[in-house]
Formats: structure tokens, sequence, C-alpha cells
């Protein structure tokens, strides 16, 4: 899969029915792909959207003190998931905001 990030996902908010609605992403710097520039906040019907058009977004996942890749977003049987090598995971596993 390409590496042009646009977006990086940072941290997830739920409605108050419980279900994730919006993403907050990081804009990838030109210093390094993971510098947190203008912080941006969709919902996941405008990601799902983001994906569907083409466009690459990866999830941020913070081990060690350091910030790594934690896998691309995708669509799967209509869910939007991160995606890392053979893992399917649940946008659950980003922190809240």
């Amino acid at each position: 899969m390409s590496t042009n990030v646009v977006l990086v996902a940072t941290h997830k908010r739920r409605n108050e029915s419980g279900e994730i609605e919006y993403l907050k992403f990081a804009q990838q710097s030109p210093n390094g792909p993971y510098e947190a520039e203008l912080p941006v906040v969709l919902t996941l019907g405008e990601v799902a959207d983001r994906i569907n058009s083409g466009e690459h977004i990866d999830s941020l996942n913070r081990e060690s003190g350091y910030a790594v890749s934690g896998g691309w977003f995708v669509i799967k049987d209509g869910e939007v998931v991160i995606e890392q090598g053979d893992l399917v995971r649940s946008l659950d596993l980003l922190p809240d905001f």
C-alpha cells in the first residue's frame, strides 16, 4: 500500500449511544510522518468517503514513548477498520478525546 499519507488518526469520540462518531487526525508533516500539525476532526462517514475516494489514512500507535504506524484504515464488510499486515482491528484501540 502507498505511504503517501495525508491524515494520521490519533483519537476517537463516541456519541451518546456509545458508537464511534468522530475521529481526530493530525495532518502529515513534511518534517516527519507523525508530527501533529493542524488537527482535523472528521465524522466516521467522512472518513469512509475519503477511503472510498482512494485517500490513504494511517493510525498512530504510541508505544514505549515512540509514535509508530498503527495500521491503515480500510473498509471491510461495510465497516471502517484498521488493517496492519494480516491483523484487522477495531477503531476501539484508538484513545478517546
